[in-house]
């Protein structure tokens, strides 16, 4: 059997039964049995493009999360909150900010296309979907789990990160508005250990005492005030990279 050409083809996305037609085997089911014996990890099907050769055709870092710098701290951050991945390596990031999806493509070396969602009511949602094993295991080692809404946890990174990954957390499940009496509103929402880790950072570093409140089936943090809300700022920003721009403009202008 010719082991380093079925590693080949299989390794440029080509499918068992393809390689079986291209090696003149007579079922794709010796090519899996083979890919087995070898403790090569079989593929989802979500990892292939329809098409006759189903050869995948799109690439992707996937070792963009292997270390933990300021900006992949920012992208842990978004998929924590309007990320999801599944069991068999599928892994989506869905938001209605179609700048901050083509920077997170760009960011990630991504040739997935992104997808353009019109619901019957709502806005407009951008979609990246990709597949990918290695990553899945990676965002699951942080906590990124499949159906994370209800269970997710603040993941344990060095403290420096902490900003980058709040930032990235609130441009995904967080907000900025200004009420009627033209006080500035910050809020987070998510699990009690999102947002009760993510005030004890923030509390004692621009003197606030807000608490977590729960809502429902969801908890709310919020902060309130000039004063605060302008010193948050101040630690999200700092020497930012990545951002949601329209989010940011608010701050600068307190």
């Amino acid at each position: 059997m010719n082991t380093k050409k079925i590693k080949e083809l299989y390794n440029k996305g080509y499918s068992s039964k393809k390689i079986a037609n291209i090696l003149g085997y007579k079922s794709h089911v010796t090519i899996l049995n083979h890919l087995k014996s070898l403790n090569i990890e079989r593929r989802s099907p979500a990892s292939y493009l329809k098409g006759s050769s189903r050869a995948r055709k799109y690439s992707i870092n996937e070792n963009y999360f292997n270390e933990l710098t300021p900006r992949s701290s920012y992208l842990l951050g978004l998929f924590f909150s309007d990320g999801w991945i599944t069991n068999d390596g599928v892994i989506g990031l869905c938001m209605t900010d179609k700048n901050i999806i083509e920077l997170v493509s760009k960011e990630l070396n991504s040739t997935y296309p992104i997808k353009v969602i019109t619901p019957k009511q709502g806005k407009i949602l951008y979609e990246l979907r990709f597949h990918s094993i290695k990553m899945k295991n990676k965002l699951i080692t942080y906590g990124c789990i499949p159906r994370k809404s209800k269970t997710l946890k603040f993941p344990d990174l060095d403290e420096r990160l902490f900003p980058s990954f709040i930032r990235g957390y609130f441009d995904g499940d967080g907000g900025i508005r200004i009420s009627k009496n033209n006080d500035p509103i910050v809020y987070f929402c998510g699990t009690f250990d999102i947002c009760e880790t993510i005030r004890k950072y923030l509390n004692p570093k621009i003197n606030s005492k807000a608490k977590v409140n729960n809502h429902s089936t969801i908890f709310r943090l919020q902060y309130c005030g000039r004063r605060i809300v302008k010193r948050l700022g101040n630690i999200l920003y700092d020497n930012s990279e990545l951002f949601i721009e329209r989010k940011k403009k608010i701050f600068t202008v307190l």
